[in-house]
Order: C-alpha cells, then sequence, then structure tokens
C-alpha cells in the first residue's frame, strides 16, 4: 500500500481499504480496516446472539504508524484471531506499545436479517445507497483469508522472502577459475555480482 497524508484532517475522515456493512436501511460497519489521522484501524463488530449475554469487547484497534502517510510502498500484513490482532509492516512484527495499539470496546450490535456487502477501497452505506469513505492511495494487491490465522514465519516471508539465486559450488568454481575474478552474492541470495580484474 502506498499513501499520502490525506488533506482531509478532521477525526471522523475515514479512508476505506476493506470494508463489510450492511446492504441497505443502515450504516452498520461489521468489519472494516481503514486509514484515519495516519492510523491504521481495524474495527470488528458482531451481532449479539440470542443466547449471549449483552457485554463490552474489544472492536477497535488502532495503530499510530507513520508509514501509512509517508507517500512510499509499504506491505501490511494483519493476522486476526479475536480478542488478538497482530500486525506486519513490510514483513516485521509490530512492537506493540502502551496504547499502541489503541484498543476500545463496544457493545455488540443488535440482530438484524440485513445482508452485509464487502467494498475494497470504499464502504457501502446502505441508507443512502452508495459508496462512501474512499480511499485515496494505492493497493498494489491484497489476500484475505476469513477464518484462518497464518503462521507468522508465513507472514514475514511474504515480505522478506524473494526469489534466490542458487548454485551449486562446482559453478561457482567455474565462475572464478583464478584470482582475478570474484562471486559475491548479497545477504538474501537475490543478486549476484561477478567482479573481473582486467
Amino acid at each position: 500500500m502506498k499513501h499520502d497524508r490525506s488533506p482531509k484532517t478532521g477525526n471522523h475522515f475515514k479512508e476505506n481499504i476493506l470494508c463489510q456493512s450492511d446492504d441497505h436501511r443502515m450504516n452498520r460497519h461489521h468489519f472494516a480496516l481503514y486509514l484515519r489521522n495516519c492510523k491504521l484501524e481495524l474495527l470488528v463488530r458482531k451481532e449479539k446472539k440470542e443466547t449471549e449475554e449483552k457485554k463490552f469487547r474489544a472492536a477497535e484497534w488502532r495503530w499510530g504508524l507513520g508509514s501509512v502517510c509517508d507517500g512510499a510502498w509499504h506491505h501490511y500484513t494483519l493476522a486476526f484471531d479475536f480478542p488478538q490482532a497482530d500486525l506486519f509492516v513490510d514483513g516485521r512484527a509490530f512492537a506493540t506499545q502502551d496504547n499502541n495499539p489503541e484498543i476500545l470496546d463496544d457493545w455488540p450490535m443488535h440482530g438484524t436479517d440485513l445482508k452485509t456487502k464487502l467494498a475494497v477501497g470504499a464502504c457501502w452505506h446502505g441508507r443512502t445507497g452508495e459508496m462512501d469513505q474512499f480511499f485515496k492511495g494505492h493497493i498494489s494487491s491484497m489476500l484475505w483469508l476469513p477464518g484462518k490465522v497464518e503462521h507468522p514465519g508465513v507472514l514475514q516471508c511474504l515480505h522478506q522472502c524473494k526469489e534466490q539465486l542458487q548454485f551449486p559450488m562446482s559453478a561457482i568454481a567455474k565462475l572464478s577459475p583464478d584470482s582475478h575474478q570474484e562471486v559475491v552474492f548479497s545477504n538474501d541470495e537475490s543478486e549476484l555480482t561477478l567482479r573481473a580484474n582486467t
């Protein structure tokens, strides 16, 4: 994702990356991942089931990240297994600090028979019947695995594991048969440099 600071800096201006909301009559957001005030925010609200006790539960996670507004490309991965939300930025686990992420509790939503709509880059507002809260940035790809949480090693590899050049030692010896040549691999083995003295 690549995103610059929004010219609208009001507290309520959301730029939705992914949003699941009521398909008509209401504007309840069931699930949303969005940017607001250079924070990456996750909203997860469930409808109360008849057998459940009505009580406060975690509903919003807000990560203060300078990278979401620096105008550069970054890779974000969010692993969510309620109530745990783990964020990876450019393949590295986000280091949780006091109040970062900020976690807010809310009541469960009242049950309805409404269906929902899932949108990428905006949020459907069922009351008005139109898209709103548009994302103003760039997304190169998105992978959503509902009901599944990937292992942290896999999440780190999504960003850090690159294609590698692998040669048998005998082939490398043929590349540098004498002391006038040198073969050097980068640390991640994605680049090969052949230096020759002439």
